[in-house]
Parts: structure tokens; C-alpha cells; sequence
């Protein structure tokens, strides 16, 4: 007995189907392995016997490519370490600036002149205003001071531009601030170059001005007093030291003292044998003899100033611990004492040769 001929129907599902199936069963589709058998020709014979394990494993979906990126969302490449990054132009360090000219001090203007100071000795001055210089050369070319030397000035007030007057006159070694504020002055020689300006001293004619040791007195020991009259003054008890020659001067000198009235004498003489005059005086505690203005030991340094103001030289360097009267080479030098402020010393005559 023959049986009837079974037809087996291939169905081909669909790739939405399969991706139906593969997310309901929670496991992905596999792909078909490559002995899978091969669908039927469409032309096949519909009546040709299937076997009936010959069912094809359902083949995975097509797996959609990924969606390209914009071009805008991508990221930028890295740079490399040894990859410089780029400076923009305006960021890129700007050239050097020219060196900036000196400030207005480095290139100061100053009016120097030469005349001489009482003593004497040459000396030149420099101040930062004309007016000054010229105020300075007027005393110079006529009359003097208690501290210049009349119708002494050899070179007129002339300009010089430089920081420091020492820059281009003698080095600022040979240079000292004076008591005037912003000027200068050296002593020693004229550092003004060239020859002395002809009729520069050529003032009118006048009374030379003594010397403040001439007006002035210790007591009644003067500066040129004979030392025959001292010990009438002082009594005989004073200390006589030998008689020296003096390199600076050429005369001779003597040191004459009285230490219990404070008081040590510098005679001198241009021979030898003399005769002596008081040349110097040096006065200090116990010494009770005051000056011819009022001032002794103890006395402050205000009323020192007061009373000698007029004779105090610009030119010389002060402080608050001595005091100038006249000038270094010819004058009288009240010296101060640093606690208490009061006159310690009194001294007549030159100090500096």
C-alpha cells in the first residue's frame, strides 16, 4: 500500500521577525554556519522528496552600520609632545624698546668759579644757579669775606653739565659738600681749566676785611699776642715744650700749656730764637675765659649760632658738634659735646693748613 507523498513548505521569516524572536527568547541571532543547506532554487520541483532534517537554522539580522559622526562633533587631534603649539600673532613677545635717555640729575648743569680763602688757599666752587655763582664771584672780585680773600678770583663763574662736578673737574675725591645745600667745593688748587680770565680780580678798590681772629679774643689772650705777656696773663707756672720747625709753615713753633686753667698755647716764630707770638689757642674744662661775643664751655649751641652767625662759612661742612666761625685755615671752631649738647672746646687759629 502506497502512502501518500509529504510536502514540507519552507517558510522564510523575515528580519524583523527574527529580531522579534531574538529579543522575546533574550539571546542574540547566530549567523548561519557554512554547512547550513541552501534554500531551494525558485525553480526546483515542488514534488522532489525534502528530507526532514534539512530545516536551515534561521540566519541573524543584517547588522546596521553606525551612523557617521558630524563633522563638527569630532574631536581634534591630540597634539604630540614634540609638536609646538602655535602662538597667535598678537601674543608674540613684542621687540625690545630703546634704551631710555639718563633722568635730568645725571646730566645736571653747574656755575664754577676759582678764587681763594682766607688762609690762603685756592679754591673753586661750584653751585647749581647762576645767580649763586655770581653772588659767590662778586665777593671774590671785590671785597671778600670773613672767609675769602679780597679781589682773589682768578676764574669767572663758567657752566659745566655733569652729574657730579668731580666727573669732569679733578675726581669727586677731591670734592666735599658745602654747608649751602646743592653745592659743592674743593680746596687745594683752581680745577677750572685753562688760565686764570684776565682782570678776573680787577674789583674795585677796597678795605681788605681782617680775619675774625683779628676781632676776636679769649679773655685777653688775641691771636699775635708776644709771649712776653703771658706769663703776666697766666702766671709762670706754665709747661714750655722745645721749639719744632714746622714743614707745613717753615716757621717754628712752641707749645706753651696751663693745665689747670685749660688751656694749651701754640707760639711761633720765623727764627729760632725767636721772638714768639700766640699763634693758636685751645681751650677746654677747666677754662673759665669767654670770648669776645659772650661765649665759654657749657654754653649751647644755639646760643653760639646766635651770636656768631654772621661769621659762619657757607662753604665749610657743619654738624651739630662743632661749628665754624671764619673758616678752617682762619677761624674760630667751637667743638660740642655729643650728650649733653654744650660747647666742650674752644680753639683760635688754623686748624688745617
Amino acid at each position: 500500500m502506497l502512502l501518500p507523498s509529504r510536502r514540507l513548505l519552507l517558510v522564510r521569516p523575515s528580519a524583523a521577525a527574527l529580531a522579534f524572536l531574538s529579543a522575546a527568547c533574550g539571546a542574540p541571532a547566530s549567523a548561519p554556519e557554512p554547512h547550513a543547506a541552501s534554500p531551494l532554487p525558485a525553480d526546483s520541483s515542488p514534488h522532489a522528496p525534502v528530507s526532514e532534517d534539512t530545516s536551515s537554522p534561521i540566519p541573524a539580522p543584517k547588522t546596521r552600520s553606525p551612523l557617521p559622526v558630524p563633522t563638527d562633533r569630532q574631536s581634534s587631534p591630540v597634539p604630540t609632545d614634540s609638536q609646538a603649539t602655535p602662538v597667535p600673532t598678537d601674543s608674540q613677545t613684542s621687540p625690545v624698546p630703546a634704551a631710555s635717555p639718563p633722568p635730568a640729575d645725571a646730566q645736571a648743569r653747574w656755575w664754577c668759579a676759582c678764587y681763594s680763602r682766607v688762609g690762603p688757599t685756592p679754591a673753586t666752587a661750584c653751585r647749581k644757579a647762576e645767580a649763586d655763582c655770581k653772588g659767590l664771584e662778586r665777593k671774590a672780585r671785590g671785597a671778600g669775606s670773613s672767609a675769602i680773600v679780597p679781589r682773589s678770583l682768578t676764574h669767572v663763574c663758567r657752566e659745566i653739565v655733569a652729574e657730579h662736578p668731580g666727573d669732569l673737574l679733578g675726581g669727586r675725591e677731591q670734592w666735599k659738600p658745602s654747608d649751602r645745600p646743592g653745592a659743592w667745593v674743593s680746596f687745594g688748587a683752581c680745577l677750572l681749566p685753562g688760565p686764570p680770565d684776565a682782570g678776573a680780580g680787577d674789583g674795585e678798590p677796597t678795605e681788605e676785611l681782617p680775619s675774625i681772629l683779628g676781632r676776636e679774643r679769649l679773655g685777653e689772650l688775641k691771636i699775635g699776642l708776644p709771649a712776653a705777656e703771658l706769663p703776666r696773663l697766666l702766671g709762670d707756672r706754665g709747661r714750655r715744650g722745645p721749639a719744632q720747625l714746622s714743614e707745613a709753615t717753615g716757621s717754628y713753633v712752641q707749645q706753651w700749656s696751663w693745665p689747670d686753667k685749660g688751656l694749651e698755647l701754640t707760639l711761633e716764630a720765623a727764627d729760632k730764637r725767636g721772638p714768639y707770638a700766640l699763634a693758636a689757642i685751645r681751650a677746654f674744662a677747666p677754662c673759665a675765659l669767654r670770648t669776645a661775643r659772650g661765649i665759654g664751655l657749657g654754653d649751647s649751641y644755639k646760643s653760639v649760632e646766635t651770636a656768631y652767625l654772621a661769621d659762619r662759612d657757607p662753604e665749610e661742612e657743619q654738624d651739630e658738634l662743632s661749628f665754624v666761625a671764619g673758616s678752617v685755615y682762619s677761624g674760630v671752631i667751637f667743638t660740642f659735646d655729643a650728650e649733653r649738647g654744650k660747647v666742650s672746646e674752644i680753639f683760635f687759629g688754623a686748624a688745617a693748613e
